[in-house]
């Protein structure tokens, strides 16, 4: 319950700061949106209306007022309301962002667990070489090098665009399949994924491996460990089912922010896959300087990490019994 209240307060900082930089960015959003050509007079009923005549508290109480009830205005850009555009595409960057952390936790655990059953080995080597350069090379870099491999140079994969199924139920094409039992439908969707959540996958990749290899190895030392292996017991037993659950506390950590980082880092992968996402439009909307929509997408963004923080202390607790005690008698 605090740290929903906490969660509740910075979301409203949050909003009070994204809403005032909006205010301070140079140039006329009324102006941009009418186009050179409008007459002033035009221009001056926009800004009216839009109540940028208003001093910065009072637009923001308007607009505050509006929020609660679900309105986050009117979208210069797409000209319909901004909540309406959330609704259309945040579902594709939602089935992104799934994919893309499915990814993650399947080879970043995987490589992890590979390093330290080879530690201080050739294996162990090459897996920590290219977890650095999937560290230092961001996911935009990636989306270009699969872009040219297997959209243009081996073109086995789709390489632009999202797969549209009709009728949309979910907004979310592999689930809408599956609700119709279109089976076919929903392995194309996958097809279409592959590109774009494995680029925007591989930095995560990277840090959970290393991150789950420095924790079991670290754990290795353990007392618990030496005594499983004086048992005589098989090493892979032992690798996963009495080191891997303790060593995935701070990878569980990790999960949460790369979660939410996904959404941010899926910005311009979008755009190079022409992703028609939340993300995407984010980045249309920061160029169009539609107000409205950039800070509906930044809260959006604002929610998506509070919700993983709270969803990794659970899981965390879930895991270590040790924290639901202090947690308890804390209370």
């Amino acid at each position: 319950m605090k740290r929903t209240l906490w969660s509740v307060a910075a979301l409203i900082g949050l909003s009070i700061l994204i809403f005032s930089l909006s205010r301070m960015l140079p140039g006329d959003p009324a102006r941009m949106a009418l186009g050179p050509r409008a007459p002033e007079y035009v221009v001056e009923e926009l800004r009216v209306e839009m109540r940028l005549d208003q001093p910065l508290h009072i637009q923001y109480g308007y607009w505050a007022s509006g929020v609660v009830r679900g309105d986050f205005g009117r979208s210069l850009m797409t000209r319909r309301a901004v909540s309406q555009d959330i609704r259309a595409y945040l579902p594709a960057t939602i089935e992104l962002v799934i994919f893309a952390a499915t990814v993650q936790v399947i080879f970043g655990i995987a490589l992890g667990v590979l390093s330290t059953m080879y530690n201080g080995r050739w294996v162990d080597n090459i897996i920590r070489i290219v977890a650095y350069l999937g560290i230092v090379t961001p996911a935009f870099v990636f989306g270009v090098i699969f872009l040219l491999i297997f959209g243009y140079l081996w073109p086995i994969l789709p390489a632009a665009g999202r797969l549209s199924v009709e009728p949309a139920i979910t907004g979310m094409t592999t689930v809408d399949s599956l609700l119709k039992g279109d089976f076919s439908s929903f392995f194309r969707a996958i097809s279409h994924f592959i590109l774009p959540g494995t680029a925007l996958a591989m930095n995560g990749v990277a840090q959970l491996a290393r991150v789950t290899r420095s924790s079991m190895v670290d754990n290795l030392k353990s007392d618990y460990v030496d005594m499983a292996f004086s048992q005589g017991l098989n090493e892979s037993k032992i690798m996963f089912k009495y080191l891997l659950r303790p060593s995935l506390i701070p990878s569980v950590s990790m999960m949460a922010m790369q979660f939410a980082i996904l959404f941010s880092n899926a910005f311009l992968v979008e755009l190079i896959f022409n992703w028609p996402g939340l993300s995407r439009y984010g980045v249309n909307a920061m160029l169009y300087k539609d107000f409205n929509a950039i800070i509906a997408v930044v809260l959006v963004l604002g929610i998506v990490f509070i919700i993983a923080n709270i969803l990794a202390d659970t899981i965390i607790a879930l895991l270590d019994p040790r924290i639901r005690l202090q947690a308890g008698k804390g209370a």
